[in-house]
């Protein structure tokens, strides 16, 4: 489709710094440079709430399960435990059981 197909033109050129001044400017191209950088740099609690504000996050299938397979694996890494409360802000809002989530990962 045309938003997936758009980002992942825009995924692609960025990672070979070869996108255009045009492609630079646009408003979305700057927010998945943000989105990026938040995940790069773990600040997950911010993520979720960036993401709200643009559907092509929210309503790209398999999109919001593969990040939160990804921060399950960085808290794997980084802590032996972890509280409900902390766990739950670094997954973001949630429609899946927390159980079934910990079943997956």
């Amino acid at each position: 489709s045309g938003i997936n197909a758009e980002y992942e033109a825009v995924v692609s050129t960025q990672s070979t710094g070869q996108l255009s001044q045009e492609m630079s400017d646009d408003p979305l191209t700057k927010k998945i440079d943000e989105v990026a950088r938040l995940l790069e740099t773990c600040q997950f609690p911010e993520f979720w709430s960036v993401i709200q504000e643009e559907k092509i996050f929210t309503e790209t299938v398999g999109f919001v399960e593969a990040v939160r397979n990804f921060v399950c694996f960085v808290l794997k890494l980084t802590y032996k435990n972890v509280e409900t409360e902390f766990l739950l802000q670094m997954l973001g809002p949630m429609e899946t059981r927390l159980e079934d989530l910990a079943l997956a990962n």
